[in-house]
């Protein structure tokens, strides 16, 4: 006895195909991929073996769908696609089929997604060349792909990003001891992945852009004052000098503007 398709219908990016047998109606959920790999159509018949071949096919499909769903959501490495198939109870036969579909329709394409990270990484997130290779690496990229596009990640830009870090830290740092200041800039740089000696060379070049947005001047008299009034509540036996000027020089203030302070009318006496 042959299966008849009585009935397909599309809701959102599926279909329900509608199959009788011996007067008994089996509803199916399927994807567009099924339709297409069987040609199913309305009035069309199915031999018992072409049926359970069909069944199988959306057990096995809805795997491919999850993996499809996973790609398109955003760009995927094929190692990430992979790991992603690990999941699911889904024999290596299976899995190597789902991947090379994905390749075929440029889902998955390593070489793309190597030049385009870079690119965005590089252009509008100001990643630096050393983080980049580090996240490539750890989406299971090999060396030889990264090493083929880094280099499209040039000197010129590399130095303009820093330079673009120097003063977006600087600014949000605001009021601190200048040396503090330049120990901040440099670790956040470094941090997003940018060859130390590199940004301390940029570092130097942009000490004036730097000095524009330090204040030290205002965070100096901010903390002198809070010192000077724990000195207060201290009743300590030393001057005032000689209990807050190793405080200052520990947090990085030069000891020519420490002394200009304290030399004042307020400290002058103490």
């Amino acid at each position: 006895m042959n299966y008849k398709v009585l009935s397909i219908e599309k809701n959102k990016n599926k279909y329900k195909v509608v199959i009788e047998k011996a007067g008994e109606k089996i509803s199916l959920t399927v994807s567009e991929d099924i339709i297409l790999d069987f040609r199913l159509l309305k009035d069309k018949e199915l031999t018992e073996k072409e049926y359970k071949n069909l069944v199988e096919s959306i057990n096995r499909d809805k795997y491919y769908q999850k993996l499809l769903y996973y790609a398109n959501y955003k760009p995927r490495t094929a190692h990430e696609a992979k790991n992603y198939l690990d999941k699911f109870d889904i024999d290596e036969k299976a899995k190597h089929y789902y991947l090379n579909k994905l390749e075929e329709i440029q889902l998955l394409n390593d070489d793309l997604y190597v030049r385009n990270y870079i690119y965005e990484y590089s252009h509008y997130r100001l990643i630096g060349p050393k983080k980049i290779i580090y996240e490539l690496r750890r989406k299971g990229i090999s060396p030889t792909l990264i090493n083929k596009h880094i280099n499209d990640y040039k000197a010129d830009l590399i130095y303009r990003n820093i330079v673009k870090l120097v003063e977006k830290k600087a600014k949000s740092i605001k009021s601190k001891p200048f040396k503090k200041t330049i120990q901040l800039i440099k670790s956040y740089i470094v941090n997003k992945g940018y060859d130390f000696n590199l940004v301390q060379t940029v570092i130097n070049d942009q000490i004036d852009l730097i000095n524009e947005f330090v204040n030290e001047e205002k965070a100096l008299d901010k903390d002198i004052e809070k010192y000077y009034t724990k000195y207060k509540k201290s009743k300590q036996k030393s001057s005032f000098k000689n209990y807050v000027v190793p405080k200052l020089l520990n947090k990085g203030y030069q000891y020519g503007k420490i002394l200009k302070i304290l030399e004042g009318d307020k400290y002058g006496e103490n």
